[in-house]
C-alpha cells in the first residue's frame, strides 16, 4: 500500500488528467466543500448527483460506466491474489492502490455533466460532457472522501457487488490453503512452491544453543517463601531439583526437534 492517502493520490491522478489546469480547479474544489456549499449528494448505481448553493443551485453529475462481467472477474480474481488486498477487504478498506482498483476510481474513469446555474429550469441549454469544472471537480472529491469511511460505496457505484466478493475471497482462499485447486481453473498459483520455500544461504550459517538454566533454583527467590510451618527447607530443596529436571528434559526434547 502506498504511503500517500487516497486522496492525495487522486489530487496528482486529476492534475495528469485535466493539464495545467487541473491544480487550481481542484484547489477551487476543496474550497467548494470547505466553504459547505455542498447541498446535495447522491449516489446510485452508475450516477452521481450533486447540488450546490449559489444565487441559483448548481448542479452537476458524474456518470460511471458500470463494470462489465469480464472485467469483474478479473477484478475478483486479482483481490483473490494479492494477501494484501485480501487483508483489506476483509478489514472492510478499500484497496485502492491495486492497479485494478486504481483504473476504476481514477478521474479519468468519470464523465463529468456540468450544467450551468441558467440551464437548471431550460431545456434549451444542453450540458457540457466536455470536462471537469470546478463543481463537477468537488463532487469527485467529495466521492473519493466518503470511499475512506464507506468502501462499499465504491462497489454499489459501479454495480459490483461487495458481500459477492468478500464471499469469493473467503471461499477460494479456503480452497487454496487446503490444497484444492478449483476444476478446471487456469488460473496462475498464488506462489511457487519451490521458490516459495527457497532460502538464502545465509540462513543455514546461523547456530544456536540449547541449555538448562544454570541457576535452576533463581526462579524461586522471586516469590515468597513456602509458607508451611515445618520442612519448608526440604520442599525447596525438593522444588530446586525438580526445577532443574524439567529444565534438562525439556533441553532433550528441543534438541530432538531438529533432528
Amino acid at each position: 500500500m502506498r504511503r500517500e492517502k487516497l486522496e492525495d493520490w487522486a489530487r496528482l491522478e486529476f492534475i495528469k488528467l485535466l493539464g495545467p489546469d487541473g491544480d487550481a480547479i481542484w484547489t477551487e474544489a476543496e474550497d467548494i466543500l470547505k466553504r459547505k456549499r455542498l447541498i446535495e449528494f447522491i449516489a446510485q448505481e452508475g450516477r452521481i448527483n450533486a447540488r450546490f448553493s449559489g444565487e441559483k443551485p448548481i448542479r452537476c453529475q458524474l456518470i460511471i460506466p458500470i463494470v462489465a462481467n469480464a472485467e469483474k472477474i478479473e477484478l475478483f480474481k486479482s483481490v483473490r491474489n494479492s494477501t494484501l488486498s485480501s487483508a483489506l477487504l476483509l478489514a472492510d478498506k478499500l484497496p485502492w492502490s491495486a492497479p485494478e482498483f486504481e483504473a476504476l476510481i481514477a478521474a479519468g474513469s468519470f464523465i463529468p455533466v456540468n450544467y450551468t446555474a441558467a440551464s437548471i429550469d431550460s431545456t434549451e441549454e444542453e450540458p457540457s460532457l466536455e470536462r471537469f469544472n470546478a463543481y463537477s471537480a468537488a463532487a469527485y472529491l467529495e466521492l473519493i472522501r466518503r470511499f475512506e469511511t464507506d468502501p462499499g460505496l465504491f462497489f454499489s457505484i459501479r454495480g459490483l457487488g461487495k458481500e459477492e466478493l468478500v464471499s469469493f475471497v473467503r471461499d477460494s482462499r479456503s480452497e487454496l490453503w487446503r490444497g484444492v485447486v478449483p476444476k478446471g481453473s487456469e488460473d496462475a498459483p498464488l506462489f511457487d512452491q519451490e521458490s516459495f520455500e527457497s532460502a538464502r544461504p545465509e540462513l543455514f550459517e546461523l547456530t544456536y544453543q540449547l541449555r538448562a538454566d544454570e541457576l535452576p533454583a533463581l526462579l524461586f527467590k522471586r516469590v515468597e517463601g513456602i509458607p508451611i510451618a515445618e520442612g519448608a527447607d526440604v520442599v525447596d530443596s525438593v522444588l530446586t531439583d525438580l526445577y532443574a529436571h524439567i529444565a534438562k528434559r525439556a533441553q532433550a526434547y528441543g534438541l530432538s526437534m531438529g533432528k
